[in-house]
């Protein structure tokens, strides 16, 4: 779960959820008919999530760290209420569906910060594991507590958003997502530390991040440029990108089958171990 969440690709996409402006969100759902199938399961555990204050308020700070251009201070939420409120109207049969205008940017919201609260919270459990391996027996004894409660922090998180993905809550969301720009947008290689520095975790934990690319989009429109002699230069004709998006894709693939391969060591790792 580590390795996905902290693959480039995984940061990538997360930046696009986070870039994508609420007036599109609403426009799409306005287009938009919600099913009504039940969201019970994902209410219960909600409501179980949102009983400590703290913990959500935790979760919440984690929308912090996106640069979200259409999040403004007085937008972000404070708690979970909304969302709450309209799933208790649905299962009271007071509504059709607890999925409206204000829930599907609620929704989004809790979405993102999950997957960023999950991100932060395996990245450092993986550093914590990493050091008690290497520290002394008192040490140890904080870090291995820390690692308790890290792994607290990441099953709270995994749950819910567990519960989110298999709600009806979200299948709808995702036909409101798919009638925005979000399909038109693609992660790129070469913006890699541009995700790393948006979303706030990486996957080498302590590495300098350094701003892969100048166009900030995250698709690149640029079709022309010049070298260093003030020459035009021509895309590769692929991507329609001068800045080695076709590159890129043969670079995504290495990367892929690197992950897949340390993905068996691991598990033949573990296999040992048991």
């Amino acid at each position: 779960m580590y390795r996905r969440i902290t693959n480039w690709t995984s940061k990538g996409y997360i930046y696009l959820l986070s870039s994508l402006p609420f007036d599109e969100l609403r426009y799409s759902f306005r287009r938009y008919t919600p099913g009504s199938a039940s969201n019970n399961d994902f209410h219960e555990t909600l409501s179980s999530f949102c009983e400590d204050e703290r913990v959500v308020k935790r979760l919440l700070n984690f929308l912090n760290y996106l640069r979200y251009p259409a999040l403004k201070a007085a937008e972000k939420p404070q708690d979970l209420n909304k969302l709450l409120t309209a799933l208790e109207a649905e299962k009271s049969g007071d509504v059709d569906s607890a999925y409206n205008e204000e829930t599907c940017i609620v929704l989004h919201l809790l979405l993102l910060a999950l997957l960023v609260g999950l991100g932060h919270s395996l990245t450092k459990y993986h550093m914590a594991y990493k050091a008690v391996q290497k520290r002394e027996k008192k040490e140890g004894e904080k870090a291995k507590e820390e690692m308790r409660m890290l792994a607290i922090h990441s099953w709270e998180y995994g749950r819910l958003l567990w519960e989110l993905v298999s709600s009806q809550m979200f299948d709808n969301h995702i036909h409101v997502l798919l009638g925005t720009t979000l399909n038109a947008r693609t992660v790129l290689f070469h913006n890699q530390d541009l995700y790393s520095s948006v979303v706030g975790f990486d996957d080498l934990p302590g590495r300098k991040i350094v701003q892969g690319h100048s166009n900030l989009d995250p698709g690149c429109s640029e079709q022309n440029t010049k070298n260093s002699n003030g020459v035009g230069k021509q895309s590769d004709g692929k991507s329609g990108c001068v800045c080695g998006a076709g590159v890129g894709r043969g670079l995504d693939m290495d990367m892929q089958m690197k992950y897949e391969e340390e993905d068996v060591e691991e598990e033949q790792r573990l296999a040992t171990v048991t």
